[in-house]
C-alpha cells in the first residue's frame, strides 16, 4: 500500500572473495549485468548471476491524503526531488511535479543479502 515506485541495484562480488565490491544499476549496466545478458541462459549469464551477492532496494512511499492546494503552493511539504542510493555512489533522483508535491513522501532503502547464492555449488 502507498508504494509509488520500487528501485533496485545489484551488489556484485567482482573478485570472488564473497564480499560485495561494487553496486551495479541494472537499468544502465552494459555487458555482463545487462538484463538481456543475465537472462540469456548462457555460461556467461550463469557466471554473472553468481557474482550478484546482494540487492539494494529503495521504495518511494507516498501518503494517501493530498494536502490542500494553497498550503502546498505556499509551503510545499516535499522537496522537488527525492534522492535514492546516495550512500553507495549510485545516486538516483526522482523529480516531482507541482501536483505530486501535494503529497508527503518517504524513501526507504534496504539491503538484502542473497544467502542462497553463498550456498549454491560453484562450478
Amino acid at each position: 500500500d502507498n508504494v509509488l515506485e520500487l528501485h533496485a541495484v545489484y551488489g556484485v562480488d567482482s573478485d570472488d572473495d564473497g564480499l560485495v565490491d561494487d553496486w551495479v544499476d541494472p537499468r544502465t549496466a552494459s555487458g555482463e549485468f545487462n538484463l538481456t545478458t543475465l537472462m540469456s541462459g548462457t555460461v556467461l549469464a550463469s557466471s554473472s548471476i553468481d557474482k550478484i551477492k546482494a540487492l539494494r532496494v529503495a521504495l518511494i512511499l507516498r501518503s494517501n491524503l493530498q494536502e490542500k492546494a494553497q498550503d502546498a503552493t505556499d509551503n510545499p511539504f516535499t522537496p522537488a526531488t527525492l534522492t535514492l542510493f546516495s550512500d553507495i555512489g549510485l545516486t538516483r533522483t526522482r523529480s516531482l511535479s507541482a501536483d505530486e508535491r501535494r503529497f508527503r513522501y518517504r524513501v526507504v532503502e534496504a539491503t538484502v543479502p542473497l544467502r542462497n547464492a553463498f550456498l549454491a555449488p560453484r562450478g
